[in-house]
């Protein structure tokens, strides 16, 4: 198992199963992530978002979570986010797949922006190892309503190698959390989207984020705001966003711009929590602490181009 995400911040008005199970179907319910949720599956989001989705953004999977016994149409693992977090009837999303374990963005031919934490285990495999049985696919969002885009074999990844690494403690002074690995080969058809490193977004900056919240197939998240800039530090800034487990490693975009300038990488609070017999978003982190961290580019990238100064991306 992936080192868990702590959920970001999310929330429902007060309903749910009662002490006896009751679920949620008939009851009315006012979705407050944040204010609203903001997630917004591929096919439903702006055509300039969703080409961002449909083209740059890949699912990091376990590889046993992936069927590629057919290379026209490539399963994933059939379990549904209902039934992985025991939701109550009536939850978002709660029917689609929940298999991805972490998010990244493409950012040349072959290489991947990620966060750190993604490559860490329970058990004590290292992060390599841990690269060498992650599978990253394209394709892994909803293309109509109840309609997934079909995953061929060439929309699916192997991690060959980490070019660049870290994952500090989150209570270190300074505290980064990236990864930028390369794929087994060129994503030949798909869009990389160039950092932007050294950007400083304003208190206040609208946020786009695109990953795989929960991992369910890929959402746009385009309701968050920059909380503190943290101007003076060189690893990462707060941001409000309507993300969840599953989004680490998501590319956080600038609204104006569309330019990437961040990795989400940690959130406060549980994703889900208990009413009755089954489980709600959670609603019960608010005020200050409720935030999360998104780690600035330019450290990942310069680690990469110490490391690999010849990378065309560095040049």
């Amino acid at each position: 198992m992936r080192l868990r995400l702590l959920g970001l911040l999310v929330g429902l008005t007060a309903v749910a199963c009662s002490a006896e199970g009751e679920d949620l179907a008939g009851v009315a319910e006012s979705p407050i992530v944040y204010g609203e949720d903001g997630r917004t599956d591929v096919y439903a989001a702006k055509p300039d978002l969703a080409a961002i989705a449909r083209r740059s953004v890949v699912a990091l999977f376990d590889s046993g979570d992936l069927d590629v016994s057919n290379p026209s149409d490539v399963k994933v693992a059939p379990r549904t986010l209902g039934e992985a977090e025991g939701l109550c009837r009536g939850q978002r999303f709660a029917e689609q797949p929940a298999a991805a374990s972490c998010s990244g963005t493409l950012i040349a031919e072959d290489l991947v922006l990620t966060a750190g934490h993604c490559f860490d285990d329970e058990g004590g495999a290292t992060p390599a190892t841990v690269c060498r049985r992650t599978k990253l696919a394209f394709n892994y969002f909803y293309e109509a309503e109840d309609t997934l885009a079909r995953i061929t074999r060439d929309d699916v990844f192997a991690c060959a190698e980490l070019l660049a690494y870290a994952n500090d403690d989150a209570d270190a002074a300074t505290t980064h959390d990236y990864a930028i690995l390369r794929l087994d080969r060129p994503a030949v058809g798909y869009a990389p989207i160039r950092p932007r490193p050294g950007a400083s977004p304003a208190r206040g900056q609208r946020l786009i984020v695109a990953g795989a919240p929960s991992g369910l197939p890929l959402k746009i998240e385009a309701t968050g705001r920059v909380l503190d800039p943290r101007a003076a530090k060189p690893d990462y800034f707060t941001a409000n966003t309507d993300t969840f487990e599953g989004n680490s490693g998501s590319g956080v975009f600038d609204a104006d711009t569309l330019s990437l300038v961040g990795i989400l990488v940690r959130g406060s609070g549980d994703d889900y929590v208990r009413r009755g017999s089954c489980n709600v978003v959670n609603a019960a982190c608010r005020g200050p602490d409720c935030s999360e961290d998104v780690q600035r580019l330019t450290p990942a990238l310069a680690a990469l181009c110490r490391a690999h100064p010849a990378l065309g991306l560095c040049r």
